[in-house]
């Protein structure tokens, strides 16, 4: 072997199957992330939105902890019959444009284990809409980080469809974060 063919450094000792299923690791999780936030931040408050008691909310405080925005206040249905005073908004975004004492119209599911809660205006189903594309988007990244794993495992680092696919998969990954990162703010803030 020539000074020029030779690897100067460490020698990288690499297991595929080891890094494969690490990679496969890492998509299941950001895909379990993005179930989890999908189910809680827009399947709930879709659900409140179709089948709760209709109402209004009126707010009584928001206080910040740790940089997030925490809201609530009350929630009392069209019809008198349904009273909550202690309502935690689960979208902090959804006290934008809300002072202290100001009132929205709000759906509430009633129940035992019930707990979803939701502006019902524009805001409110603005709000639960973005929250559902950031999830989305946080999912399109962990398939692809799947797809990574698949392709370790499944195509030769020699083949001609490597390069192009780790490139299809990159791009997939970057896009699924940026959906993520850009519906997150525009919609209803990181967390909220």
């Amino acid at each position: 072997m020539s000074e020029k063919n030779q690897v100067s450094g460490p020698q990288r000792t690499e297991n595929p199957a080891k890094r494969a299923l690490i990679t496969a690791g890492g998509g299941a999780l950001l895909l379990l992330l993005a179930w989890t936030m999908f189910g809680s931040n827009y399947l709930e408050p879709a659900k409140a939105l179709e089948e709760g008691a209709p109402g209004s909310f009126t707010l009584a405080q928001c206080a910040e902890r740790r940089g997030k925005t925490y809201c609530g206040g009350s929630f009392r249905s069209d019809d008198g019959r349904l009273v909550r005073e202690h309502v935690s908004l689960p979208n902090s975004h959804d006290a934008e444009g809300v002072r202290v004492g100001e009132s929205f119209p709000a759906r509430l599911l009633d129940g035992p284990g019930a707990d979803g809660f939701a502006r019902a205006d524009a805001t409110g189903r603005a709000n639960v809409r973005a929250k559902g594309v950031s999830a989305a988007g946080l999912g399109v990244a962990g398939v692809a980080v799947l797809g990574f794993a698949a392709r370790r495992a499944l195509v030769r680092r020699e083949s001609g469809v490597w390069r192009p696919v780790g490139v299809a998969l990159g791009l997939a990954v970057s896009a699924g974060v940026a959906v993520y990162v850009v519906w997150s703010v525009m919609g209803s803030g990181f967390w909220a």
